[in-house]
């Protein structure tokens, strides 16, 4: 029942933050033209001291990961 009215709530302003999001995340992509950055991730990789290569690996894991974790998921639902 709670979860309803929290939908309505937000759906209710849906469009006002779609539009917010969408502002912040051009103005992110426009400061990072600027500063001359072709990667949109190279700030949060400077910011969590991470290389884009250990990155790269862990996606890599949890990709390889997936079947076993929708196998996993199909049989936890039947």
């Amino acid at each position: 029942m709670m979860f309803k009215k929290w939908e309505a709530a937000w759906g209710e302003k849906a469009d006002l933050f779609a539009e917010t999001l969408n502002h912040l995340s051009g103005f992110r992509l426009g400061l990072y033209e600027k500063r001359g950055w072709e990667d949109p991730l190279k700030e949060p990789l400077l910011i969590n001291r991470m290389s884009r290569d250990t990155l790269d690996s862990m996606w890599s894991a949890i990709e390889g990961m997936k079947p076993l974790l929708y196998t996993y998921m199909e049989r936890k639902a039947s």
